[in-house]
């Protein structure tokens, strides 16, 4: 089961407080993509605005889409989305779902809340689905290591610079630069004590024993 980042839930937590500017018990796709256009270094945020589509010119469509009827909580069809961002995770080779698989996924199903704010505003929602596809295919690659083929350069095989562990596993140390791992709760004492030990110019290598289940 793939696991949500730090900047999808930061996403949803921004979606929520949205809602609750806007006196709303629910939350749906509208106020999901608003919080994805507001949320700093949101990589859907990116995907939407190279397609025109603004924090300002998106939240001028909201207030006429509002609805005080419907029951409290993430609405149908945002739960719906946020199954369907796992599937779109799952598809592409990724362990984790991240704004743009949610994203992916909103654009793909047909007639959500937010669908009309994206006809209003004459979104290429085709043309953006496609740059989402492409985007999600390209850091599948890097995150992997995978070189895209270039015809005019000759294969070069054994370089002295290739990396062999990419191969073999990722880094961790990368995956927590981007926002890929999951939030570590009430384990300060462990924390400590591995930088501690990691700081340490001999006998450095921290090893953890738990229970089994603990993670």
């Amino acid at each position: 089961m793939a696991h949500r980042t730090i900047g999808l839930m930061k996403v949803l937590e921004n979606a929520d407080k949205q809602s609750k500017s806007c006196n709303l018990t629910y939350t749906s796709t509208i106020e999901i993509v608003y919080a994805m256009l507001t949320t700093p270094k949101c990589f859907a945020q990116n995907y939407l605005n190279a397609f025109g589509v603004t924090k300002e010119n998106f939240y001028t469509y909201i207030r006429g889409s509002l609805d005080y009827n419907l029951p409290s909580g993430l609405t149908i069809e945002a739960k719906s989305c946020l199954f369907n961002a796992e599937k779109v995770a799952i598809r592409y080779g990724f362990n984790y779902i991240s704004s743009e698989h949610l994203l992916l996924a909103i654009l793909l199903t047909e007639d959500t809340r937010v669908s009309g704010i994206f006809r209003a505003l004459g979104t290429n929602v085709d043309g953006l689905i496609k740059f989402i596809e492409k985007k999600i295919i390209e850091r599948n690659e890097e995150e992997n290591g995978i070189e895209k083929p270039n015809s005019l350069q000759k294969p070069q095989e054994n370089k002295s610079t290739d990396n062999p562990l990419k191969g073999l596993g990722y880094s961790l140390t990368e995956k927590a630069l981007k926002g890929h791992l999951d939030v570590v709760i009430g384990r300060d004492k462990e924390i400590d004590g591995i930088i501690q030990t990691l700081a340490r110019k001999t006998k450095n290598s921290p090893l953890l024993i738990g229970e089994a289940g603990v993670g």
